[in-house]
């Protein structure tokens, strides 16, 4: 387990330009190695009277 959880750090960094091993460590400290980032790319935005959306752009 301790492997895999580096080699997703590391790559979590590399995501970021960020080589260096304090980065490596806070983001395993902090257990950022395990969120999957794609779930946060399909979110929907929330309704709200300021916010456009993709149709005022077309």
């Amino acid at each position: 387990m301790g492997r895999i959880r580096l080699i997703n750090a590391c790559k979590r960094a590399l995501d970021f330009k960020i080589y260096n091993f304090k980065t490596i460590q806070n983001i395993l400290e902090n257990n950022l190695d395990s969120i999957d980032e794609d779930k946060d790319l399909n979110q929907d935005l929330p309704e709200h009277q300021n916010i456009r959306g993709k149709n005022y752009y077309e």
